[in-house]
């Protein structure tokens, strides 16, 4: 079995520099596990710490790291170069401030052979140590075992992009990151219907959170209007419902537009009531924790609306009028976990600490929300199979 082959995985490690104080620690997480091959440290050509990064890790014997070069801006296009220059059977990936487990790869790789998959994502710990100090938090970031619900990824990445790890088809296939920021959300939707996924909801990744990170200061709205296309090519592949306005749903979802009209709110409640039943339908296999997700990604995207009262009655009244008792209840735990949501947000950016606090709070209170709406959920659902 490839899982006992000494020499299996190539780890792409994608590169600008800004991150250069954590690097040697992420790839330290990798290069000594037994399964590697070789950890492939890619570099934007254009960077302005391109000869520093080179430098720092000529430490490395060249026969377990190897530096590329991309002449591309980006880092859908740094990863491109990894997979380009990538000959181990098996290639994961990992961001140049995170750290893998020890035992990452040969859990992921006897998944992928024992499950026959080509993609494995895992579960994570987010962890902070701002300023190197001693103030450290940490935090689960859970992901399903032994299912994944493809429907769930038309409102987003439901997959820890950094968790991957997969067979190596890229070249073989023509298969690569976009140039668009959003490059992994982009690679799900193209890859997801041909590939067969698994996810563990094992915790293998730590993900470092800082304030150093590119995406605290991105427009969201601009990187997922990016994204439109193959949103459009993805929802009718796998078979949501074409007669419902596809545009007013994606700039819902996605808070691009302020124009929250009747037609558009109707629309996306539609449109939402559906995923709702369809994951109702494969909930003898469906982990709860998509459950979860949904409510959670909804919640987001009422707390979205919650500045317009007249937005949230118009909710509230287009799903009392679905006439579904369990949609009802998904629907006011969705509204409650989004005012939650905001109230908390509210509270401000006075410190770290206090910031650190309140995000553990808010954690706290959408657990307990989450499981009264769960047994609430399991409680209508037997009463109507009765």
């Amino acid at each position: 079995m490839a899982a006992k082959n000494k020499s299996c995985v190539d780890v792409i490690i994608p590169t600008l520099g800004e991150n250069i104080k954590y690097l040697h620690e992420s790839i330290n997480s990798v290069i000594s596990q037994a399964e590697t091959n070789k950890v492939l440290i890619c570099i934007d050509d254009k960077s302005s710490h391109k000869s520093e990064l080179v430098s720092s890790v000529t430490r490395y014997p060249s026969d377990k790291l190897t530096v590329i070069k991309s002449d591309l801006e980006g880092v859908g296009e740094t990863l491109n170069a990894g997979l380009r220059a990538s000959s181990a059977p098996y290639i994961a990936r990992q961001d140049d401030d995170d750290i893998s487990e020890s035992f990452r790869f040969a859990k992921q790789l006897k998944l992928l052979q024992e499950q026959e998959v080509q993609l494995c994502f895992s579960g994570l710990l987010l962890f902070e140590n701002e300023n190197d100090s001693d103030l450290y938090t940490e935090m689960a970031h859970e992901a399903a075992e032994n299912y994944f619900w493809i429907e769930s990824l038309v409102l987003g990445s439901t997959l820890n992009h950094a968790t991957l790890l997969s067979e190596n088809f890229y070249k073989k296939e023509n298969v690569f990151y976009s140039a668009s920021k959003a490059e992994d959300y982009n690679l799900w939707l193209r890859i997801a219907k041909s590939k067969k996924i698994y996810t563990t909801s094992e915790k293998l990744y730590r993900y470092r959170q800082h304030g150093m990170q590119k995406t605290k200061n991105w427009n969201w709205s601009d990187v997922y209007s990016e994204i439109y296309p193959q949103w459009i090519k993805f929802y009718d592949e796998v078979g949501l419902p074409r007669q419902l306005d596809k545009e007013a749903i994606f700039n819902l979802t996605f808070n691009i537009s302020e124009n929250n009209s009747i037609k558009n709110i109707e629309e996306f409640i539609t449109f939402i009531h559906f995923l709702v039943k369809k994951l109702v339908e494969s909930e003898q296999k469906a982990d709860t924790r998509y459950w979860d997700y949904l409510t959670m990604r909804v919640s987001e995207i009422f707390s979205n609306l919650e500045n317009d009262q007249k937005v949230v009655e118009n909710l509230k009244t287009i799903a009392r009028e679905q006439k579904d008792m369990l949609f009802n209840i998904f629907m006011s735990s969705s509204l409650q976990l989004g005012n939650l949501k905001n109230k908390y947000n509210l509270l401000g950016e006075a410190s770290h600490k206090i910031r650190i606090d309140n995000e553990i709070l808010l954690h706290d209170n959408i657990e307990l929300n989450k499981k009264f709406s769960r047994r609430l959920i399991n409680r209508v659902a037997r009463f109507f199979e009765d």
